[in-house]
């Protein structure tokens, strides 16, 4: 018998296993990578005591390899949004083994779970609802009035977010992008770096459609996307001139921009930007003056790294806020 589809076949193996009571059989194969969706399945088409004896069977398995565990344990954390019965003791068994590798704090954690594959992209975390930012108009303190527990505690934040992101963007699979996605716009260099280089390893489109800043390192590169009805999220990452990239970009589509070398003698060319409403400065000169961007009026959102002398911060209207984006050396 052949499947047009690989899913029907996952269905009636996970189906025929569990009618025929042979969860052993599931559990000594649940580290292979094709049994993922039978075991989802399974556990979806068992009863309580039967989701019990799969999910405890995988989690305690002795017999494999670390990575072999490291998959088990994941799958298990995976099944749960199947399980909708299950003793709360193995559900917090389960969510308690896989939270050695979720979030993932160091690269070794992230490059273990890549190997693991995309099982992982459904336990990814979202990024915080705050991400560390300092704003300007907001009054809190600033980073340098912080004990040494709040700033190793934004710390850790930052690395979970960036190691998360490292380790979707290396996962081959356009599933990633919805992960992704979700760190659009967090305020870490790291980030905002592994979203770029990303851009080539999934569908352009899918892609592109998550609003994510699309690189461009020449005049070239450029005329080439506007061929294709521009975009409106781009990142500059090679030389350019303000009339080069006023005269090859799609001006009306353009919302958001992000700058890796200095274009200009002052901000006035963004003026021509009828809908640019985010603006980001990666910068190596030392004073910035935002005076010009005042005369910007879509303006929303300026995005600055730290450690830059500002000025003209007063000329700026109440509704645009000023914020400092994290290094990776911090």
């Amino acid at each position: 018998m052949d499947f047009i589809h690989r899913t029907f076949q996952d269905y009636l193996g996970a189906k025929a296993a569990v009618e025929g009571i042979d969860f052993d059989f599931l559990i000594a194969n649940a580290h292979l990578d094709q049994w993922e969706d039978v075991i989802r399945m399974a556990v979806a088409h068992s009863r309580l005591t039967e989701r019990t004896r799969l999910l405890t069977g995988i989690i305690r398995r002795d017999n494999v390899t670390a990575h072999g565990m490291n998959r088990l344990h994941l799958l298990a954390a995976a099944c749960l949004e199947h399980a909708t019965e299950l003793d709360p003791e193995v559900r917090a068994e389960v969510l308690q083994r896989a939270s050695a590798l979720i979030p993932p704090r160091t690269a070794d954690q992230a490059r273990a779970l890549i190997e693991v594959g995309p099982v992982v992209l459904d336990l990814l975390p979202h990024p915080p609802e705050a991400p560390p930012v300092e704003k300007r108009s907001s009054g809190e303190r600033g980073t340098d009035e912080w004990s040494d527990e709040e700033k190793a505690a934004e710390q850790r934040v930052a690395d979970e977010a960036h190691f998360t992101v490292f380790a979707a963007t290396r996962i081959a699979t356009d599933a990633a992008i919805d992960v992704l996605a979700r760190y659009r716009g967090y305020h870490d260099l790291r980030v905002h770096d592994e979203l770029v280089r990303a851009w080539s390893r999934f569908d352009t489109n899918i892609y592109g459609q998550e609003r994510l800043y699309f690189p461009v390192s020449n005049p070239a590169e450029l005329r080439a996307i506007s061929s294709f009805g521009g975009r409106a999220w781009i990142k500059i990452v090679g030389d350019f001139t303000a009339v080069e990239f006023l005269n090859g970009c799609r001006q009306a589509q353009l919302t958001h921009l992000w700058l890796t070398s200095d274009i200009g003698d002052s901000w006035r060319w963004l003026r021509e930007f009828p809908h640019l409403r985010s603006l980001t400065v990666e910068t190596s000169l030392p004073h910035l003056d935002m005076t010009p961007l005042a005369l910007v009026p879509p303006l929303r959102t300026i995005t600055l790294p730290r450690g830059v002398v500002v000025s003209g911060m007063d000329s700026l209207p109440s509704y645009i806020e000023v914020v400092h984006m994290r290094h990776e050396a911090e």
